[in-house]
């Protein structure tokens, strides 16, 4: 059996053709050699888990400079990451129903509290799932940020980092 991230290109390339344009790989960024990867692929994104422990959130924030290599790489290679959790091992968290809108929302708030987009200014997200609670609580965004000092949420800050 080959491994995911040689499987999933072949299937791309297999699709009737009249589908192939719609389809895209995103990898996760596990790859040690992102330049090899990227001239034998075209690149439209990455997968980014926040919460690799599967609903503990056991790993550093999304803020956190572990994560900097890969957004250096995005940012170089400008392509935006999808923000997207695997499923849930918590009982307290139903994968779909919970897991996976609470982690849009962190994802969010980890980002909003931290100097993030200052360091990587043309950086980008996609927040799937309709952004978790974030559409629905923008005003309680907006007045976090601005009783934490940081740049304040107008539709620009939206249309610059998330997609």
């Amino acid at each position: 059996m080959l491994p995911r991230r040689q499987t999933f290109p072949r299937t791309i390339s297999s699709a009737q053709p009249c589908c192939r344009s719609r389809l895209a790989w995103i990898p996760s960024p596990v790859f040690r050699n992102w330049n090899a990867a990227s001239r034998n692929t075209v690149f439209v994104g990455i997968n980014l888990n926040p919460d690799p422990s599967g609903g503990h959130w056991t790993s550093p924030p999304l803020s956190d400079r572990q994560w900097y290599p890969i957004y250096e790489k995005m940012v170089e290679y400008e392509i935006p990451a999808m923000v997207h959790v695997s499923t849930s091992c918590n009982a307290c968290f139903h994968t779909t129903g919970a897991h996976y809108l609470n982690a849009d929302t962190t994802a969010f708030m980890q980002c909003l509290t931290s100097d993030l987009f200052k360091d990587f200014p043309t950086l980008k997200f996609v927040i799937p799932h309709g952004g978790g609670a974030v559409p629905y609580h923008w005003g309680r965004f907006r007045g976090l940020a601005q009783e934490l000092k940081k740049p304040l949420l107008e539709r620009s800050f939206a249309q610059q980092h998330l997609l």
